[in-house]
């Protein structure tokens, strides 16, 4: 049995909301439903955490490449093979983390 979290997948959440939020994760800035859907299984989480994201992350806050090297160390931390495999892939992130 796999301990990893299901996500919701757009259209699947009786709150519109979270449909919405989906669907503009990844569309939008961020570009990772995986997460946003992990989160939208509590509707009242995603719908109050999106903002914070936005606020923190969105506007170009973050140098882009600042911005993808967080998404590809969060992903290895959390073995998202989706993410972070491939061949070189952990010497890419290793590398990164140098600069």
């Amino acid at each position: 049995m796999s301990s990893r979290i299901t996500p919701v997948l757009e259209g699947q959440s009786s709150d519109p909301g979270v449909n919405e939020r989906l669907t503009q994760s990844r569309e939008g800035w961020w570009q990772d439903t995986q997460m946003f859907g992990v989160i939208g299984r509590v509707p009242s989480l995603l719908n109050s955490i999106v903002p914070v994201f936005e606020s923190f992350f969105g506007g170009g806050r973050i140098d882009a490449h600042i911005f993808e090297m967080m998404r590809l160390k969060t992903g290895q931390i959390n073995d998202r093979k989706h993410r972070v495999s491939g061949p070189g892939m952990e010497e890419m992130i290793n590398n990164r983390e140098t600069k």
